[in-house]
Order: structure tokens, then C-alpha cells, then sequence
């Protein structure tokens, strides 16, 4: 049944916001705040809303759009999606699509530096080897071909990352009517697995001593320093410490409030007196920009994703610690040394934590337990910088015959 007739449109004025009108069968007359009008055809393909633009009002009357509706009716009972039929050859392939995919999907689920990682991982490994083909002339043999050059070239975890990718890009093929499956999904245990080397720490006691004490004794820039400093004492990852910004601070309270780039999940970070002198210090350097930690060269970014590491093979530990390797230095000690319980600890490095009935435990809560933990966590440390420095063992195996008489009877 139709709705609208010339008198109707003509009638109609514009709003504040774009408004519609509608005429039937899918077809509606949008009208935006400038006063253009043009047809829209909302349709539904596959289970999902769709909609797509026809031509603009009075250009195209009233009885020609009505003509197109039938004939896109037409083209979804036969199994194709209007939209995508509208479209160019160009636009059909799978390089077109995938590009859309990462302005329109995957760009608002990640940062803007992990969109962009991607975006050079499709263009370098997969838009040259299948340039000009559609979704759906692209197999699970010719993908596994591609990316068994990849690991043949020693480079295993960007094989796994470009099938991921391009599942991604499948499946939002298959939601637009575009490909009718994911082809990546019938090469599950096809691709060599690298083996997991989990981050280098230091456990000892005695030798986490001698390392915060050449941390403390750091003569390279101020600013690294103190993200140096403050990272043992709430170890967070690195990343997300670079990304620390004054106003996330919240001085009265001694917390830091802020958000995972990934789920935009809150998290509360309490900072020790330990940390907060640190952060107090640095304030006068660093106070009026936006970054806690900036770089030097630009005011308006970060430190480098290298400064940390550096700093620490600049001491001697390279192969020996790294930045994150605090969070198991922490994991470790929290729970073995300071007997806190495993939940509160797993709680405070961001990890999921369920309740006896399998529901996620809320990263804000369990604050006061948190504060005095991590308050407990900084004088611990504290206590292994008085440490004598770790006893230098003979590297040749060697040791004194004579101990061997304090084992007869």
C-alpha cells in the first residue's frame, strides 16, 4: 500500500534532523536538514537490515522508484543482495571489501594503530595474490597456498594473523550476502604453531634487589626514568603505562582510573606512596602536557613502545627482564610470597575473574583490598633494595672440595 503522492512530498519541510517518510513495500522518502530529498530501500537479507539508496526526489518520481523496488524485490528472491548488486566489478572484490571492512567494522572495535597494522598486513600479504577476485572465488587451497609462503619464510605468527584477518573480512562477506561461507575455517590445524615463549622475569629476590637499584640509578632521560620507576609498582602493561594521562589520575584517592583500549573496560589502578612521590616529582616536568610519560621529540605523544626495553638492556638485562615481565614478577610474589588471595591479584593485572557462579567479577570493585595490597606490594619491594647483592657464582661449575666433609658421620 502507497503512502505518499506529489501534494504529500511537496508538503513536507525539513526538520532538525534528518527525517523519513514512508511509502511502502521498503521504500522511503528521506528528507535532510538542507532540504534535499532523495528515495531510500530498506530491506532486510539474510536476517539483517539493510538499506540503500535509490536517487534523489524529483529527479526520480514518485512511479519510477516504486518501478526499482519491485525489481530489487525481485533480485532478494532470488538470493542477491540489492546493494552489493548496485555495486562496480571493482567494488565486488575482495581487496574493495576488505578495505571497507577496516573503515567501517574494524575501525571502530580497535585503536587506530592496530587498524592501521592490519591495513599493511592486507596490503603486503594478501591484496597482491588476489588482486581482481571476488569472495567467492577465492578457495581454501589458494588461501593456504599463500600463507604457507609466509611460514616458509620463518614468519609464523603473521600467517595466523593474516588468516585471521581475512576470516574476519569472510565473515562480513557472508553478513552483507557477499560469500555464502568463510573459507579460512577449513584450514584450522593446517598452519605450524610457534611455540609460546612467555616474557623473561626475574623471580629471585636477592636479584629483583640489585635490578631496582640500578633502575633507581638510571641516568638517562628524566621521564623514562620515572616510567622505569613506577612500572614494578603497579605492573600494568607497558603499553598501557605509556598511555597514562594526568587527568586519569585522581590525587585525593591515590587511584588511577582509566580504560582498556580493547573493551573500553574500567579499571582502578591504586598508586602506592611509592608511586604517587614518583608521579609527583615528574608532575613538575611533565604536568601541564597531556601524557604522563611524553615523548621528547613530540609533546603531544607518548614515549616509544622501545623506551622501557631499552632502558633495561642499557642496564644489562637485555634477555634477562623485560617491561612486562613485572606482571610476573607481581603474579608471582603477590600470591606466594604476600599470600594475597589469586582473584585480587588476577583482579588488579586485568584479567577476568569469576565469581562461584561463573559471572565476571566487575575490574572496579574490590578496591580498599586492592589499595593495601598494592600498598603492600610497593614496601616489599622496598625491603628488596636493602638486600645484599646476589653472591657471583663460579660460572665453571667449580666449588671447594672441603664441603664435602660436612656430609660424613
Amino acid at each position: 500500500m502507497a503512502f505518499l503522492n506529489h501534494t504529500k512530498i511537496e508538503a513536507a519541510t525539513p526538520e532538525a534532523k534528518r527525517i523519513t517518510l514512508r511509502d511502502g513495500n521498503g521504500l522511503f522518502l528521506a528528507i535532510e536538514r538542507s532540504g534535499r530529498k532523495f528515495w531510500v530501500f530498506r530491506y532486510y537479507f539474510q536476517k539483517k537490515a539493510q538499506e540503500m539508496r535509490l536517487g534523489e526526489y524529483p529527479g526520480l518520481g514518485i512511479k519510477a522508484a516504486r518501478e526499482q523496488i519491485v525489481a530489487l524485490r525481485r533480485l532478494i528472491a532470488d538470493g542477491k543482495n540489492p546493494r552489493e548488486e548496485a555495486r562496480t566489478d571493482e567494488e565486488k572484490t575482495f581487496e574493495a571489501i576488505a578495505s571497507r571492512w577496516l573503515i567501517h567494522v574494524h575501525g571502530r572495535e580497535v585503536q587506530a594503530s592496530h587498524q592501521e597494522r592490519n591495513r599493511l598486513l592486507l596490503e603486503k600479504h594478501v591484496y597482491p595474490y588476489f588482486k581482481g577476485k571476488r569472495p567467492d572465488q577465492i578457495t581454501a587451497p589458494t588461501i593456504l597456498d599463500r600463507l604457507q609462503v609466509i611460514c616458509d619464510a620463518g614468519h609464523l605468527v603473521t600467517a595466523q594473523r593474516v588468516k585471521n584477518l581475512m576470516g574476519q573480512v569472510f565473515r562480513y562477506c557472508v553478513g552483507q550476502g557477499m560469500a555464502e561461507r568463510d573459507p579460512t575455517q577449513d584450514l584450522r590445524g593446517l598452519l605450524p604453531v610457534r611455540k609460546v615463549e612467555h616474557f623473561v622475569a626475574i623471580l629471585d629476590p636477592v636479584e629483583l634487589g640489585a635490578l631496582l637499584r640500578s633502575m633507581d640509578g638510571y641516568t638517562g632521560s628524566p621521564v623514562v626514568k620515572a616510567a622505569l620507576r613506577v612500572l614494578p609498582l603497579i605492573f600494568c602493561r607497558p603499553g598501557e603505562l605509556r598511555h597514562m594521562r594526568w587527568q586519569e589520575i585522581n590525587p585525593s584517592r591515590a587511584l588511577w582510573v582509566w580504560q582498556t583500549s580493547k573493551t573500553k573496560t574500567d579499571i582502578i589502578t591504586p598508586l602506592s606512596r611509592q608511586a604517587m612521590k614518583i608521579l609527583v616529582e615528574l608532575r613538575a616536568l611533565t604536568g601541564l602536557g597531556e601524557y604522563v610519560f611524553p615523548s621528547l621529540r613530540h609533546k603531544n605523544r607518548c614515549i616509544s613502545d622501545m623506551a622501557i626495553k631499552a632502558a633495561l638492556d642499557s642496564l644489562g638485562y637485555q634477555g634477562r627482564m623485560t617491561g612486562h615481565g613485572w606482571r610476573a614478577v607481581a603474579r608471582t610474589h603477590l600470591v606466594e610470597t604476600l599470600k594475597y588471595p589469586e582473584s585480587i591479584v588476577e583482579m588488579q593485572l586485568g584479567h577476568r575473574v569469576k565469581d562461584a557462579l561463573g559471572r565476571a567479577y566487575n575490574r572496579t570493585e574490590f578496591v580498599e583490598d586492592r589499595i593495601q595490597m598494592m600498598q603492600a606490594w610497593a614496601d616489599w619491594l622496598d625491603t628488596l633494595k636493602t638486600m645484599p647483592p646476589p653472591v657471583q657464582v663460579d660460572p665453571t661449575g667449580g666449588h671447594d672440595d672441603s664441603a664435602w666433609d660436612q656430609w660424613l658421620d
